[in-house]
């Protein structure tokens, strides 16, 4: 910034005073920043539509967006004071429009959180559902280790003639809520669901 810092301090009175390569002060900032010197230099009355060798205005040489809102501001303040154009500012920025870009951004920022929190929340569900089935399982496995060689023949008898405790499970699809009976179609991990279309929607619903 020193083309900037020369003419703030000498007092000069062009304030549009061009370099060897047809650039002004206000190129130098726009393109070395910070961005309160662009809208000081704009304040001062340097001129945004003045291109340089390379045929380039101040505003497409930003380096950032601070320094593009202040572009922005000073034709949200200052309407009809510049062709804006010819400048290339593609719209002015007014204090009601940056409030209303924060809280939008705020409200986006809270959506991120609640949803990352439900994932989260989804996430240890389907984790405490495994676990308990798979606890069920060894429960299960214990069970009938435990069991005399005749009850585990009369046991399997009852299951192949559909009979007994076993016969006719219900259960209850962890997507739909549908009940059925005869055994659950599809699993997946601890989850049990009535249709391939169940299946496909609880995964999406779980972010997987």
């Amino acid at each position: 910034m020193p083309e900037v810092k020369r003419l703030v301090a000498a007092g000069e009175s062009d304030i549009n005073a061009r370099n060897s390569i047809g650039r002004t002060p206000l190129h130098a900032a726009a393109l070395g920043g910070p961005a309160r010197v662009v809208g000081f230099l704009l304040d001062l009355g340097a001129d945004p539509t003045l291109r340089d060798d390379a045929g380039k205005v101040p505003y497409v040489l930003c380096r950032g967006k601070e320094e593009r809102d202040s572009f922005r501001r000073f034709m949200g303040s200052n309407p009809e004071r510049w062709d804006y154009r010819e400048a290339a500012v593609p719209s002015g920025l007014t204090g009601e429009m940056e409030e209303e870009q924060q809280r939008k951004a705020e409200e986006k920022k809270e959506k991120e959180k609640a949803r990352r929190k439900e994932q989260e929340r989804r996430k240890k569900e389907a984790e405490r559902k495994r676990k308990e089935g798979a606890e069920s399982q060894r429960t299960a496995t214990k069970a009938t280790a435990a069991l005399s060689e005749r009850e585990r023949r009369a046991l399997a008898a009852e299951r192949r003639l559909g009979v007994g405790p076993t016969a006719s499970p219900i259960f209850s699809c962890d997507n739909c809520g549908k009940q059925s009976t005869g055994g659950a179609p599809f699993e997946r991990l601890a989850f049990k669901y009535c249709s391939t279309a169940c299946v496909v929607a609880h995964k999406k619903a779980l972010g997987e």
